[in-house]
């Protein structure tokens, strides 16, 4: 359904329990029309998302006028790395292990309150942890991510960080957590510098956060990163959706 407006998304339909889409900008000076074309040809209960740029505020009143909800204003930041200045890696910090991986799915069922699935309130709780559980766990699965690595505190995996490689020489450090019982003792520090080691030659560590969350925004930059773009994320709900 929807053409070459709607994209299909099996990954969130899953855990939705309804059919799940990403938004392609369409072409042309019928946008509008044809995204609400689009959008008539879903079933009742359908969940539908959208990202623009805050510089493009007529997509954002387009996208209000057809029931779209803005949830989340999504920062990108960037680290320009010196090969010269690479850190040695925190002894707490290794190369994830398929045993891990039911141990990282509960830190990421526990750890995240600014995605845009939790700051939606028509999303339950339950439903954007599990989002963020299964997210890391596609890791282990082969499905998701070129890297991962994990720290240790007292003997358990306390926290992890979840790395896809880019081109040019790039990191993107695609999701990264630390147990909330474990916060606050350097770890996710230590992960965090632990990506300039992920793989050889890289060049820069790519991000984003919320701009919600303003205590990691500000680690970030504290680290070094900087602020490069940002985008506005939308969901739509069907009218049949709880």
């Amino acid at each position: 359904m929807g053409g070459d407006v709607l994209r299909a998304d099996s990954f969130l339909a899953e855990i939705l329990g309804r059919p799940a889409y990403s938004l392609d900008w369409p072409q042309g000076a019928d946008t509008a029309q044809r995204i609400a074309a689009a959008l008539r040809g879903l079933p009742g209960q359908h969940f539908v998302y959208a990202k623009t740029s805050p510089e493009h505020c007529a997509h954002l009143h387009i996208l209000e006028e057809l029931g779209f909800r803005l949830t989340d204003t999504t920062v990108r930041l960037r680290k320009e790395l010196d090969p010269g200045a690479r850190q040695p890696l925190d002894a707490r910090v290794r190369p994830a292990r398929p045993a891990d991986s039911e141990a990282v799915a509960a830190i990421a069922a526990s750890s995240f309150r600014f995605s845009r699935f939790h700051l939606d309130p028509r999303i339950p709780r339950a439903q954007a942890d599990l989002i963020k559980a299964r997210w890391a766990g596609n890791f282990f699965k082969g499905l998701r991510g070129d890297s991962m690595l994990v720290a240790e505190q007292a003997g358990e995996v306390a926290g992890f960080n979840l790395i896809l490689f880019a081109a040019g020489g790039a990191a993107i450090v695609d999701l990264i957590a630390v147990a909330p019982k474990h916060q606050r003792r350097g770890l996710g520090r230590a992960l965090l510098r632990a990506t300039e080691t992920a793989r050889d030659g890289l060049k820069a560590i790519k991000l984003g956060t919320q701009l919600a969350n303003l205590q990691s925004l500000a680690f970030y930059q504290s680290e070094g990163f900087q602020l490069v773009s940002a985008e506005h994320v939308l969901h739509h709900h069907g009218a049949d959706a709880p």
